[in-house]
């Protein structure tokens, strides 16, 4: 059964012979294979980088998003801060990219719902909760501000002490490693199985805050350039939970912060009724 949804300026008429005439075919998840290739080689090359730092083959360390505090504690300007700096730019330009193509977090989650998704049971349903989604990420903000702010409050804001700093490794042997690992795989399935796909982004990536009203004015868009026949495919296969559908149909782009640009949703269409573009709804039709 079809939804009634609601007129637009920027929705295109649904052509009712064209929607009863359409054969679905398979899909084509090409996006999708490049998707998972790129989180998957990031994770080879963050192994490969620590055993080549522990042979002494490399001297540089790790990137560690986290070193944001302490460039606000110290002046001490590593790759991390680099990175988070160059990510956060380009969220207002082309969204939550990096999110969906290259956080090697997102992968573990990815191959999280694939292992359970093996198993002889239902697929975690994706649970929404506005609550849990601003209020975990702001917790851990809070533990890290908190004692920020108790440092300003006897030191100086360290503006003149910002350098390039080559981020010492910190030692960690095999076995660590492994631990590490393994207890973030653990989390990360439980996360899915109680939250569905994607939990990890939803409710404790805490960047995610930053991203999301960052997001909101992104030009770059998932956009409806033909018409839709109604069949959700995209909706179902949003990572995020996002209903695509309803948002392409009432608005003509997907306005919701939530989500990442990992274009399943484009793979998904059949119809290629979407793709992604600055232009706006106005100018397509």
């Amino acid at each position: 059964m079809k939804q009634n949804i609601p007129e637009s300026p920027c929705a295109l008429p649904v052509d009712e012979n064209l929607a009863e005439s359409f054969v679905p075919q398979p899909h084509n998840w090409r996006l999708q294979r490049i998707r998972i290739a790129v989180p998957i080689f990031l994770n080879l090359a963050i192994v490969a980088h620590h055993f080549l730092h522990q042979s002494g083959v490399i001297t540089v360390g790790r990137s560690d998003p986290l070193d944001i505090f302490l460039f606000l504690e110290t002046g001490a300007l590593r790759w991390g801060v680099i990175l988070i700096g160059v990510w956060m730019l380009s969220v207002p330009i082309f969204g939550r990219v990096g999110c969906g193509w290259f956080c090697h977090m997102g992968s573990w989650q990815g191959f999280g719902r694939f292992l359970l998704r093996l198993l002889p049971l239902r697929e975690p349903q994706i649970v929404h909760s506005r609550f849990l989604k601003y209020f975990i990420p702001s917790l851990i903000i809070l533990s890290f501000a908190l004692p920020l702010s108790l440092f300003y409050a006897h030191n100086a804001i360290p503006i003149q002490n910002i350098r390039l700093d080559k981020a010492q490794y910190r030692p960690v042997n095999d076995i660590s490693l492994m631990d590490s690992f393994a207890s973030i795989a653990t989390f990360t399935l439980l996360m899915i199985f109680v939250f569905g796909s994607r939990a990890t982004c939803r409710y404790i990536c805490p960047f995610s805050m930053f991203f999301r009203p960052l997001s909101k004015i992104a030009p770059f868009k998932i956009r409806k350039v033909d018409d839709c026949v109604e069949c959700a495919d995209c909706s179902h296969s949003c990572l995020m939970g996002i209903d695509v559908m309803y948002e392409i149909q009432t608005q003509g782009k997907v306005t919701n912060s939530d989500c990442i640009k990992c274009f399943a949703c484009l793979d998904a269409c059949d119809k290629n009724s979407l793709e992604i573009g600055r232009a706006s709804c106005r100018e397509r039709v």
